[in-house]
């Protein structure tokens, strides 16, 4: 009985394993894409001048991203990083082009779109990469326990 217990103990870790490692799998390869992508149209719309403002809309939108999936503590991270970093460097950004001359501030008005793209495609890659490991949790609640019945707890 010891022995069977322990070849079924042994086949369960093998596929926690194997789906740990499909699941790894998979968010690397969102991440791939999310990225490729949003990289792909950065040179293809000719943001290269806008780079900085693509890092911040990638930080912006995982922080977005964490805010609305994460905890409690992930959400107090999120405020920090949106409201004392990634927010006010855009705001002075965008306030130091206005200063210097009105016309030219509507001409880099375009640099809000990189910066929205990029938060919106780390958002959306890192919602599915969460839907992706929290089906882990649903697929665990769903399976009956494998304690013996009537056995001690």
């Amino acid at each position: 009985m010891g022995e069977d217990f322990e070849s079924d103990n042994g086949e369960a870790g093998k596929q926690r394993s194997s789906g740990v490692s499909l699941r790894l799998l998979w968010s690397t390869l969102i991440a791939s894409v999310v990225l490729g992508a949003l990289a792909a149209l950065t040179l293809v719309f000719g943001w290269q001048r806008y780079v900085l403002l693509c890092l911040m809309g990638l930080l912006a939108g995982a922080a977005l991203a964490l805010a609305t999936l994460g905890s409690a503590r992930g959400r107090e991270l999120t405020g920090l990083v949106l409201g004392a970093v990634t927010l006010p460097l855009l705001a002075i950004y965008l306030g130091g082009i206005a200063v210097t001359d009105p016309g030219s501030y509507a001409a880099y008005s375009d640099s809000l779109a990189p910066f929205l793209l990029h938060a919106t495609g780390a958002t959306l890659g890192c919602v599915w990469i969460s839907r992706l490991w929290s089906s882990e949790h649903r697929s665990k609640d769903d399976q009956p326990s494998s304690a013996p019945e009537g056995g001690e707890p």
